[in-house]
Protein backbone atom coordinates (compact mmCIF):
# COMPACT_ATOMS: atom_id res chain seq x y z
CA UNK A 1 0.00 0.00 0.00
CA UNK A 2 1.10 3.60 -0.45
CA UNK A 3 2.62 5.37 2.58
CA UNK A 4 0.10 7.81 4.07
CA UNK A 5 1.16 8.91 7.56
CA UNK A 6 4.21 11.04 8.35
CA UNK A 7 6.06 8.07 9.86
CA UNK A 8 5.25 5.88 6.85
CA UNK A 9 6.48 8.58 4.46
CA UNK A 10 9.65 8.93 6.51
CA UNK A 11 10.26 5.16 6.53
CA UNK A 12 9.55 4.87 2.82
CA UNK A 13 12.03 7.67 2.12
CA UNK A 14 14.73 5.97 4.21
CA UNK A 15 13.94 2.65 2.52
CA UNK A 16 14.92 4.17 -0.83
CA UNK A 17 18.39 4.81 0.61
CA UNK A 18 19.00 1.14 1.46
CA UNK A 19 21.39 -0.77 -0.74
CA UNK A 20 20.10 -3.98 -2.34
CA UNK A 21 21.38 -7.30 -1.05
CA UNK A 22 25.03 -7.40 -2.16
CA UNK A 23 26.97 -10.20 -3.87
CA UNK A 24 29.08 -10.50 -0.72
CA UNK A 25 25.98 -10.98 1.47
CA UNK A 26 24.54 -13.56 -0.92
CA UNK A 27 27.85 -15.43 -1.08
CA UNK A 28 27.99 -15.56 2.73
CA UNK A 29 24.50 -17.07 2.74
CA UNK A 30 25.46 -19.65 0.10
CA UNK A 31 28.73 -20.60 1.80
CA UNK A 32 27.81 -20.46 5.50
CA UNK A 33 24.06 -20.95 5.81
CA UNK A 34 23.14 -23.52 3.17
CA UNK A 35 24.08 -27.14 3.82
CA UNK A 36 26.66 -28.69 1.51
CA UNK A 37 25.79 -32.31 0.86
CA UNK A 38 27.14 -35.25 -1.08
CA UNK A 39 25.05 -38.30 -1.97
CA UNK A 40 26.88 -41.61 -1.70
CA UNK A 41 26.04 -44.53 -3.99
CA UNK A 42 27.60 -47.99 -4.13
CA UNK A 43 30.31 -46.74 -6.49
CA UNK A 44 31.03 -43.20 -5.35
CA UNK A 45 29.83 -39.75 -4.32
CA UNK A 46 27.85 -37.03 -6.11
CA UNK A 47 28.69 -33.46 -5.07
CA UNK A 48 25.37 -31.63 -5.01
CA UNK A 49 27.10 -28.25 -5.29
CA UNK A 50 29.04 -28.63 -8.52
CA UNK A 51 27.59 -31.91 -9.86
CA UNK A 52 30.94 -33.76 -9.89
CA UNK A 53 31.10 -37.51 -9.26
CA UNK A 54 34.11 -39.46 -8.01
CA UNK A 55 34.77 -43.05 -7.07
CA UNK A 56 34.73 -43.69 -3.33
CA UNK A 57 33.87 -46.87 -1.43
CA UNK A 58 34.71 -45.59 2.05
CA UNK A 59 32.10 -45.00 4.75
CA UNK A 60 33.26 -41.54 5.78
CA UNK A 61 30.50 -39.12 6.79
CA UNK A 62 32.48 -36.11 5.55
CA UNK A 63 34.48 -35.53 2.38
CA UNK A 64 35.95 -32.75 0.23
CA UNK A 65 34.87 -32.52 -3.39
CA UNK A 66 37.99 -32.91 -5.60
CA UNK A 67 36.47 -30.57 -8.20
CA UNK A 68 35.10 -27.55 -6.28
CA UNK A 69 36.97 -28.21 -2.98
CA UNK A 70 33.73 -27.83 -1.03
CA UNK A 71 33.57 -29.71 2.27
CA UNK A 72 30.52 -31.97 2.18
CA UNK A 73 28.35 -33.84 4.61
CA UNK A 74 27.90 -37.30 3.08
CA UNK A 75 24.57 -39.11 3.02
CA UNK A 76 24.13 -42.69 1.81
CA UNK A 77 20.91 -42.61 -0.17
CA UNK A 78 19.21 -43.44 -3.44
CA UNK A 79 17.80 -39.93 -3.68
CA UNK A 80 18.88 -37.75 -6.59
CA UNK A 81 17.39 -34.41 -5.54
CA UNK A 82 17.67 -32.15 -2.51
CA UNK A 83 16.09 -28.72 -1.89
CA UNK A 84 16.72 -26.15 0.84
CA UNK A 85 15.11 -22.95 2.12
CA UNK A 86 16.77 -20.92 4.87
CA UNK A 87 16.73 -17.37 6.18
CA UNK A 88 19.36 -14.77 7.00
CA UNK A 89 18.86 -11.44 8.76
CA UNK A 90 20.80 -8.30 7.87
CA UNK A 91 20.74 -5.73 10.68
CA UNK A 92 21.15 -2.05 9.94
CA UNK A 93 20.51 1.33 11.56
CA UNK A 94 19.19 4.36 9.70
CA UNK A 95 18.28 7.49 11.66
CA UNK A 96 16.21 6.48 14.68
CA UNK A 97 15.31 3.11 13.24
CA UNK A 98 16.68 -0.36 13.87
CA UNK A 99 16.10 -2.36 10.72
CA UNK A 100 15.97 -6.16 10.40
CA UNK A 101 16.01 -7.31 6.77
CA UNK A 102 15.00 -10.95 6.26
CA UNK A 103 16.59 -12.68 3.27
CA UNK A 104 15.27 -15.99 1.97
CA UNK A 105 17.94 -18.32 0.58
CA UNK A 106 16.81 -21.20 -1.61
CA UNK A 107 18.71 -23.90 -3.41
CA UNK A 108 17.78 -26.80 -5.67
CA UNK A 109 20.23 -29.69 -5.97
CA UNK A 110 20.25 -32.60 -8.41
CA UNK A 111 22.95 -35.24 -8.71
CA UNK A 112 25.09 -34.55 -11.77
CA UNK A 113 24.12 -30.87 -12.11
CA UNK A 114 25.30 -27.54 -10.71
CA UNK A 115 23.27 -26.23 -7.80
CA UNK A 116 20.60 -23.61 -8.60
CA UNK A 117 20.69 -20.95 -5.84
CA UNK A 118 18.88 -17.70 -5.13
CA UNK A 119 18.71 -15.11 -2.37
CA UNK A 120 16.06 -12.41 -2.20
CA UNK A 121 14.69 -10.04 0.40
CA UNK A 122 11.17 -10.94 1.53
CA UNK A 123 10.47 -8.33 4.24
CA UNK A 124 11.90 -5.69 6.57
CA UNK A 125 10.98 -4.81 10.14
CA UNK A 126 11.53 -1.19 11.19
CA UNK A 127 11.76 -0.65 14.96
CA UNK A 128 11.68 2.67 16.80
CA UNK A 129 11.36 3.64 20.45
CA UNK A 130 8.27 5.82 19.97
CA UNK A 131 6.10 3.65 17.73
CA UNK A 132 5.05 0.09 17.04
CA UNK A 133 7.18 -1.82 14.48
CA UNK A 134 6.46 -1.13 10.83
CA UNK A 135 6.70 -3.73 8.09
CA UNK A 136 7.84 -3.42 4.48
CA UNK A 137 7.23 -6.67 2.65
CA UNK A 138 6.36 -8.42 -0.57
CA UNK A 139 2.88 -9.82 -1.08
CA UNK A 140 2.53 -12.80 1.26
CA UNK A 141 0.61 -15.99 0.55
CA UNK A 142 0.13 -18.32 3.52
CA UNK A 143 -0.61 -22.00 3.13
CA UNK A 144 -0.31 -24.41 6.10
CA UNK A 145 2.47 -22.34 7.74
CA UNK A 146 4.38 -22.16 4.44
CA UNK A 147 4.65 -18.52 3.38
CA UNK A 148 5.54 -17.47 -0.14
CA UNK A 149 6.32 -13.90 -1.21
CA UNK A 150 5.94 -12.20 -4.56
CA UNK A 151 6.04 -8.72 -6.06
CA UNK A 152 7.88 -5.62 -4.89
CA UNK A 153 8.37 -4.69 -1.25
CA UNK A 154 5.74 -2.22 -0.02
CA UNK A 155 4.52 -0.69 3.21
CA UNK A 156 2.15 -3.22 4.79
CA UNK A 157 -0.42 -2.90 7.59
CA UNK A 158 1.42 -2.10 10.81
CA UNK A 159 -0.80 -4.37 12.91
CA UNK A 160 0.35 -7.36 10.83
CA UNK A 161 4.06 -6.86 11.55
CA UNK A 162 4.04 -9.68 14.12
CA UNK A 163 2.85 -12.21 11.54
CA UNK A 164 6.12 -11.97 9.60
CA UNK A 165 8.00 -14.32 11.88
CA UNK A 166 10.50 -16.55 10.10
CA UNK A 167 13.20 -17.57 12.58
CA UNK A 168 16.61 -16.80 11.00
CA UNK A 169 19.30 -19.42 10.55
CA UNK A 170 21.99 -16.75 10.89
CA UNK A 171 22.66 -13.02 11.20
CA UNK A 172 24.96 -11.48 8.60
CA UNK A 173 28.20 -10.82 10.56
CA UNK A 174 28.66 -7.22 9.33
CA UNK A 175 25.75 -5.74 11.23
CA UNK A 176 24.69 -2.48 12.86
CA UNK A 177 22.51 -2.34 15.96
CA UNK A 178 21.47 0.49 18.22
CA UNK A 179 23.46 0.83 21.49
CA UNK A 180 20.44 -0.18 23.59
CA UNK A 181 20.47 -3.71 22.13
CA UNK A 182 24.21 -4.12 22.71
CA UNK A 183 23.58 -3.04 26.30
CA UNK A 184 20.86 -5.69 26.60
CA UNK A 185 23.28 -8.42 25.51
CA UNK A 186 23.09 -8.70 21.71
CA UNK A 187 26.34 -10.09 20.31
CA UNK A 188 25.51 -10.88 16.71
CA UNK A 189 23.07 -13.77 17.18
CA UNK A 190 19.27 -13.86 17.51
CA UNK A 191 19.41 -17.46 18.78
CA UNK A 192 16.59 -18.84 16.57
CA UNK A 193 14.23 -16.02 17.61
CA UNK A 194 12.52 -14.10 14.82
CA UNK A 195 13.46 -10.40 14.62
CA UNK A 196 10.00 -9.15 15.61
CA UNK A 197 9.97 -11.11 18.86
CA UNK A 198 13.60 -10.30 19.65
CA UNK A 199 13.45 -6.53 19.21
CA UNK A 200 9.98 -6.04 20.73
CA UNK A 201 10.38 -8.26 23.80
CA UNK A 202 14.00 -8.02 24.92
CA UNK A 203 13.68 -4.48 26.36
CA UNK A 204 10.80 -5.43 28.68
CA UNK A 205 11.93 -8.89 29.74
CA UNK A 206 14.55 -8.86 32.49
CA UNK A 207 14.78 -12.64 32.60
CA UNK A 208 15.42 -12.88 28.86
CA UNK A 209 18.10 -10.18 29.18
CA UNK A 210 19.78 -12.14 31.98
CA UNK A 211 19.74 -15.36 29.95
CA UNK A 212 21.16 -13.59 26.88
CA UNK A 213 23.99 -12.02 28.87
CA UNK A 214 24.67 -15.32 30.70
CA UNK A 215 25.22 -17.23 27.45
CA UNK A 216 22.14 -19.41 27.82
CA UNK A 217 20.79 -19.26 24.24
CA UNK A 218 18.54 -22.33 24.60
CA UNK A 219 16.79 -20.91 27.66
CA UNK A 220 16.65 -17.48 26.03
CA UNK A 221 14.96 -19.01 22.96
CA UNK A 222 12.47 -20.87 25.15
CA UNK A 223 11.64 -17.71 27.07
CA UNK A 224 10.83 -15.66 23.95
CA UNK A 225 9.21 -18.36 21.82
CA UNK A 226 7.70 -20.90 24.24
CA UNK A 227 6.32 -18.58 26.95
CA UNK A 228 9.23 -19.54 29.19
CA UNK A 229 8.37 -23.23 29.32
CA UNK A 230 8.88 -23.15 33.08
CA UNK A 231 11.13 -20.13 33.56
CA UNK A 232 8.88 -18.59 36.24
CA UNK A 233 8.61 -21.83 38.22
CA UNK A 234 12.30 -22.68 37.89
CA UNK A 235 14.00 -19.30 37.96
CA UNK A 236 15.90 -20.21 41.14
CA UNK A 237 17.18 -23.38 39.45
CA UNK A 238 18.22 -21.31 36.42
CA UNK A 239 20.21 -18.99 38.67
CA UNK A 240 21.97 -22.04 40.16
CA UNK A 241 22.85 -23.20 36.63
CA UNK A 242 24.19 -19.75 35.71
CA UNK A 243 26.20 -19.52 38.94
CA UNK A 244 27.79 -22.90 38.25
CA UNK A 245 28.47 -22.00 34.57
CA UNK A 246 26.24 -24.87 33.48
CA UNK A 247 25.05 -24.34 29.92
CA UNK A 248 21.66 -25.83 29.07
CA UNK A 249 21.89 -27.32 25.57
CA UNK A 250 18.32 -28.66 25.34
CA UNK A 251 15.85 -26.38 27.11
CA UNK A 252 12.79 -28.55 26.51
CA UNK A 253 14.44 -31.68 27.95
CA UNK A 254 15.94 -29.69 30.85
CA UNK A 255 12.59 -28.23 31.88
CA UNK A 256 11.02 -31.69 31.61
CA UNK A 257 13.86 -32.99 33.79
CA UNK A 258 13.14 -30.32 36.42
CA UNK A 259 9.46 -31.31 36.34
CA UNK A 260 10.51 -34.89 37.08
CA UNK A 261 12.80 -33.78 39.93
CA UNK A 262 9.93 -31.77 41.39
CA UNK A 263 7.64 -34.83 41.32
CA UNK A 264 10.30 -36.85 43.11
CA UNK A 265 10.73 -34.15 45.78
CA UNK A 266 14.37 -33.40 44.91
CA UNK A 267 16.16 -30.17 45.87
CA UNK A 268 15.83 -27.86 42.86
CA UNK A 269 18.48 -25.53 44.27
CA UNK A 270 21.15 -28.19 44.43
CA UNK A 271 23.79 -28.15 41.64
CA UNK A 272 23.92 -31.96 42.02
CA UNK A 273 20.45 -32.20 40.48
CA UNK A 274 20.16 -28.96 38.51
CA UNK A 275 23.45 -29.36 36.61
CA UNK A 276 23.64 -33.00 35.43
CA UNK A 277 26.72 -34.01 33.43
CA UNK A 278 24.58 -36.23 31.21
CA UNK A 279 21.14 -34.63 30.92
CA UNK A 280 19.57 -37.37 28.79
CA UNK A 281 20.79 -40.15 31.08
CA UNK A 282 19.45 -38.39 34.19
CA UNK A 283 16.23 -37.43 32.42
CA UNK A 284 15.56 -41.03 31.39
CA UNK A 285 16.48 -42.28 34.88
CA UNK A 286 13.90 -40.02 36.55
CA UNK A 287 11.30 -40.80 33.90
CA UNK A 288 11.57 -44.42 35.03
CA UNK A 289 11.54 -43.41 38.72
CA UNK A 290 8.38 -41.33 38.26
CA UNK A 291 6.69 -44.17 36.37
CA UNK A 292 7.47 -46.56 39.25
CA UNK A 293 6.20 -44.04 41.79
CA UNK A 294 3.02 -43.34 39.81
CA UNK A 295 2.38 -47.08 39.44
CA UNK A 296 2.86 -47.55 43.18
CA UNK A 297 0.50 -44.67 43.91
CA UNK A 298 -2.03 -46.03 41.41
CA UNK A 299 -1.78 -49.51 42.94
CA UNK A 300 -2.30 -48.11 46.43
CA UNK A 301 -5.29 -46.10 45.23
CA UNK A 302 -6.68 -49.13 43.39
CA UNK A 303 -6.36 -51.29 46.52
CA UNK A 304 -8.01 -48.59 48.62
CA UNK A 305 -10.91 -48.33 46.18
CA UNK A 306 -11.22 -52.12 46.03
CA UNK A 307 -11.55 -52.21 49.81
CA UNK A 308 -14.14 -49.42 49.80
CA UNK A 309 -16.07 -51.12 47.00
CA UNK A 310 -15.87 -54.46 48.81
CA UNK A 311 -17.46 -52.99 51.93
CA UNK A 312 -20.31 -51.47 49.90
CA UNK A 313 -20.73 -54.67 47.89
CA UNK A 314 -21.02 -56.79 51.05
CA UNK A 315 -23.63 -54.39 52.45
CA UNK A 316 -25.75 -54.88 49.31
CA UNK A 317 -25.26 -58.56 48.49
CA UNK A 318 -23.97 -60.40 51.58
CA UNK A 319 -27.33 -62.19 51.94
CA UNK A 320 -26.55 -64.07 48.70
CA UNK A 321 -23.02 -65.10 49.65
CA UNK A 322 -22.49 -68.83 49.78
CA UNK A 323 -25.17 -69.63 47.19
CA UNK A 324 -24.08 -72.06 44.47
CA UNK A 325 -25.86 -74.48 42.13
CA UNK A 326 -24.42 -77.64 40.60
CA UNK A 327 -25.39 -80.12 37.92
CA UNK A 328 -22.81 -82.70 36.94
CA UNK A 329 -19.58 -80.88 35.97
CA UNK A 330 -21.36 -77.50 35.85
CA UNK A 331 -21.37 -75.15 38.86
CA UNK A 332 -22.79 -71.63 39.20
CA UNK A 333 -21.90 -69.50 42.24
CA UNK A 334 -22.47 -65.95 43.42
CA UNK A 335 -19.43 -63.66 43.22
CA UNK A 336 -18.49 -62.62 46.75
CA UNK A 337 -15.59 -60.22 46.21
CA UNK A 338 -14.81 -57.28 43.92
CA UNK A 339 -11.58 -59.11 43.10
CA UNK A 340 -13.66 -61.90 41.56
CA UNK A 341 -15.37 -59.35 39.31
CA UNK A 342 -11.95 -58.24 38.09
CA UNK A 343 -10.90 -61.85 37.45
CA UNK A 344 -14.09 -62.56 35.50
CA UNK A 345 -13.51 -59.48 33.36
CA UNK A 346 -9.89 -60.46 32.63
CA UNK A 347 -10.70 -64.13 31.91
CA UNK A 348 -13.66 -63.48 29.62
CA UNK A 349 -12.52 -60.09 28.27
CA UNK A 350 -15.80 -58.36 28.99
CA UNK A 351 -16.84 -55.31 31.03
CA UNK A 352 -18.28 -56.81 34.22
CA UNK A 353 -15.48 -55.17 36.24
CA UNK A 354 -14.71 -52.02 34.22
CA UNK A 355 -18.40 -51.08 34.15
CA UNK A 356 -18.63 -51.78 37.89
CA UNK A 357 -21.44 -54.33 37.93
CA UNK A 358 -20.67 -54.82 41.63
CA UNK A 359 -22.37 -51.45 42.24
CA UNK A 360 -25.66 -52.45 40.59
CA UNK A 361 -28.25 -52.88 43.34
CA UNK A 362 -30.80 -54.62 41.13
CA UNK A 363 -28.36 -57.16 39.65
CA UNK A 364 -26.73 -60.27 41.06
CA UNK A 365 -23.61 -61.52 39.31
CA UNK A 366 -22.69 -65.21 39.27
CA UNK A 367 -19.82 -67.23 37.79
CA UNK A 368 -20.44 -70.40 35.80
CA UNK A 369 -17.68 -73.07 35.79
CA UNK A 370 -17.19 -76.47 34.21
CA UNK A 371 -14.80 -78.72 36.11
CA UNK A 372 -13.66 -75.63 38.00
CA UNK A 373 -12.83 -73.70 34.80
CA UNK A 374 -14.72 -70.40 34.22
CA UNK A 375 -16.96 -70.48 31.13
CA UNK A 376 -19.49 -67.64 31.55
CA UNK A 377 -20.59 -64.75 33.77
CA UNK A 378 -24.31 -64.58 34.59
CA UNK A 379 -26.35 -61.47 35.46
CA UNK A 380 -29.68 -62.02 37.25
CA UNK A 381 -32.23 -59.26 37.83
CA UNK A 382 -33.25 -59.04 41.49
CA UNK A 383 -36.34 -57.11 40.44
CA UNK A 384 -38.08 -59.73 38.28
CA UNK A 385 -35.72 -62.70 38.82
CA UNK A 386 -34.88 -63.22 35.20
CA UNK A 387 -31.50 -63.82 33.58
CA UNK A 388 -30.42 -60.54 31.98
CA UNK A 389 -27.40 -62.00 30.24
CA UNK A 390 -24.95 -64.89 30.37
CA UNK A 391 -21.73 -64.30 28.44
CA UNK A 392 -18.37 -66.00 28.05
CA UNK A 393 -15.19 -65.09 26.18
CA UNK A 394 -15.45 -61.73 24.34
CA UNK A 395 -19.13 -61.40 25.33
CA UNK A 396 -20.09 -64.50 23.36
CA UNK A 397 -22.15 -67.47 24.57
CA UNK A 398 -20.20 -70.63 25.35
CA UNK A 399 -21.23 -74.15 24.38
CA UNK A 400 -22.64 -74.52 27.91
CA UNK A 401 -24.89 -71.45 27.66
CA UNK A 402 -28.23 -73.28 27.60
CA UNK A 403 -27.23 -75.60 30.44
CA UNK A 404 -26.17 -72.59 32.55
CA UNK A 405 -29.45 -70.73 31.91
CA UNK A 406 -31.50 -73.87 32.73
CA UNK A 407 -29.56 -74.47 35.95
CA UNK A 408 -29.99 -70.87 37.18
CA UNK A 409 -33.69 -70.76 36.26
CA UNK A 410 -34.29 -74.09 38.02
CA UNK A 411 -32.81 -72.63 41.25
CA UNK A 412 -34.21 -69.12 40.99
CA UNK A 413 -36.38 -69.76 44.06
CA UNK A 414 -33.21 -69.97 46.15
CA UNK A 415 -32.36 -66.40 45.15
CA UNK A 416 -35.93 -65.25 45.82
CA UNK A 417 -35.77 -66.70 49.32
CA UNK A 418 -32.87 -64.34 50.15
CA UNK A 419 -34.25 -61.20 48.58
CA UNK A 420 -36.21 -60.16 51.68
CA UNK A 421 -32.86 -59.68 53.41
CA UNK A 422 -31.74 -57.14 50.79
CA UNK A 423 -33.00 -53.65 50.13
CA UNK A 424 -33.34 -53.61 46.33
Amino acid sequence: MKPRTKIQLKIWGLYQELSPVSKEQKQFAYDKILDHVGFRTKKGIHCLDCGDFWLDTSKLKKATCPHCRQKLKIETTRKKMFNQMKHMVILDVIGDFQIARTIRIESKHKAGFNVDRSAHEIYQHWFSENDKPHIIAGFRNSFFNNDSYSGDLEIRLQDNAHSYHNAPDAVYPKYKVKPIYKKLGFKGNLHWVNPYSFFTKIENNNRAETLLKSNQPELFWAELTRSGRGIHRYWNSIKIAIRNKYKVKDSIMWYDYLDLLSKMGKDLRSPKYVCPKNLKKEHDYYVNKVKIQEKKTADELRIKRMRENQIKYEEMKKAFFGISFASGDLTVKVLETVQEFQEQGEIHRHCVFTNEYFKKKESLIMAAMVNGQPVETVEVSLKNFEIVQSRGLSNKASEYNKDIINLVNKNMKVLKSRVDQVAV
